[in-house]
């Protein structure tokens, strides 16, 4: 889903002029910024996605109906601001450079499995308790 999210909103913003795009690119990079920063101002992206949706999208103020919309889709663009699938490389680069910022880019909730598990038993767990308190001198 959000391969698909992500690709249409690309497609959306590559339509906008490259001064559009820009200037969406520095409003969410900054966002990004202000969430990846939660720790020292408590900004959750869910909180500002709700304190911006009425200014982005104003049709969130004749429809209460679409802030919950609105909303999620701030709240992915932000959190996924550093995929190029989203906004476009071009974008996120023009981000980087006009505010000399560096985006680590961490995908969210992307496993890849390589072959079986092991089985883990209550006596392979037991064991590895008992190395551990071994290594500490925990009896």
């Amino acid at each position: 889903m959000l391969c698909k999210l992500g690709d249409r909103l690309r497609s959306i913003i590559g339509s906008l002029p490259v001064a559009t795009q820009r200037l969406v690119a520095l409003l969410f990079g900054t966002w990004f910024r202000v969430v990846n920063h939660c720790e020292y101002n408590a900004m959750t992206s869910e909180a500002l996605a709700k304190s911006v949706a009425g200014s982005i999208f104003h049709t969130c103020a004749t429809e209460p109906a679409m802030v919950g919309s609105a909303v999620r889709l701030i709240r992915v663009v932000i959190d996924n601001f550093g995929q190029p699938s989203m906004l476009g490389h071009a974008n996120i680069q023009y981000f980087t450079e006009r505010t000399s910022t560096a985006i680590k880019v961490r995908e969210k909730y992307k496993y890849q499995l390589s072959g079986r598990c092991p089985l883990v038993t209550a006596d392979d767990t037991n064991d590895m308790l008992r190395v551990e308190c071994g290594m500490y001198h925990y009896r």
